[in-house]
């Protein structure tokens, strides 16, 4: 009889922890956001966290663009049927890569060089015999800038027509280098170290001369550093598709003034146009905001609530290549109309 209760007792307990993990379940959600540049908002649920196993996507029209250590992928917008582009005897070693939906081109590199496809893999060609990394096209696509493989402490800018490459010396650590064709201007993200050591975006005319600092971001490791279509606006913080909220400042190159946001997740530049879209934080929540870096006009896409659910937690940020459209995955809690959570 005793053995009978105790076997009761652990079945009822065993129904009553499973009734209490759909009921926690269920009060939250993972959703798929898809916003239009007009405004307009579609959404599903996502059941499973998105694994990428080649690397962050670059969206482009219906495809992704991904990469990973040695080789170039498309895939899919559902991360299904991988493509390798490139053949076996030429490796893209994950040193960064850029691309031109103008030109249908992308641009990367491995230990012979600097190279280019098109957007199937074809057409083939080598650029440049110096590899560099990080590699970024500059705003009118003339030149790919980067820093050397064998020297961190380089700037390199490569003119596209002619293969030929300039390079400069820098005293710090470089990180990314962006190129302004019409300010002739170089800006690169850097790590100095010194007593404080820091992070730093520094500018530097084309020549080398006048080399400033334009944003300090202190004694932190910075890497989502974006630079504006014009190649005006540069903007970076720590935040990277995180819970967490960053400051995030935004430097004019032309002005020289620089502006600031204090609670940021993540953004990403608009790509043919002076603009960002932004996800600030105030708290636990997030919105979905477009910044006018011209203007400095704020327009909200999105309040982050979703039916009875309040998004709490971004995944991940992605821009289509042309900036029609951004995706965002993200977690949500239910709530009661007196907005306390379930």
């Amino acid at each position: 009889m005793k053995r009978f209760f105790w076997v009761l007792l652990i079945v009822v307990l065993a129904i009553v922890g499973c009734d209490r993990d759909e009921e926690q379940s269920s009060n939250t959600r993972m959703i798929r956001m898809e916003i239009e540049r007009s405004g307009n908002v579609s959404f599903d649920d996502y059941s499973l966290m998105a694994h990428q196993t080649f690397g962050k996507p670059i969206w482009l029209d219906d495809d992704y663009l991904i990469y990973y250590k040695a080789k170039l992928y498309r895939a899919s917008l559902n991360n299904s049927d991988y493509q390798q582009l490139l053949p076996d005897s030429i490796d893209c070693y994950g040193y960064g890569i850029t691309y031109s939906l103008e030109q249908q081109k992308i641009w990367f590199c491995n230990e012979y060089g600097l190279w280019c496809c098109n957007f199937n893999g074809g057409d083939i060609n080598k650029i440049s015999d110096v590899p560099l990394k990080e590699i970024q096209l500059s705003n009118n696509e003339n030149f790919i800038s980067g820093y050397r493989i064998d020297r961190a402490n380089s700037l390199c800018l490569v003119d596209l027509a002619s293969g030929d490459m300039e390079e400069q010396s820098t005293e710090y650590s470089v990180q990314k280098v962006f190129y302004n064709e019409d300010l002739q201007k170089l800006s690169y993200l850097c790590y100095v170290m010194d007593n404080k050591n820091s992070t730093q975006v520094r500018v530097r005319k084309r020549d080398g001369s006048q080399d400033q600092v334009a944003i300090n971001f202190g004694n932190i490791r910075v890497e989502n550093v974006q630079v504006s279509a014009s190649g005006r606006f540069l903007a970076g913080t720590i935040a990277d598709d995180g819970p967490s909220s960053y400051p995030l400042p935004i430097y004019d190159l032309q002005t020289g003034r620089t502006i600031q946001f204090t609670e940021v997740r993540s953004f990403a530049m608009m790509p043919d146009e002076d603009e960002l879209y932004m996800l600030p934080g105030s708290g636990k929540y997030f919105s979905i905001v477009r910044y006018n870096l011209i203007t400095g006009e704020l327009t909200e896409l999105h309040s982050g609530i979703v039916g009875a659910y309040h998004l709490y937690y971004l995944n991940e940020l992605m821009m289509k290549a042309d900036g029609s459209k951004i995706r965002i995955t993200g977690w949500g809690e239910r709530e009661n109309n007196d907005r306390r959570l379930l």
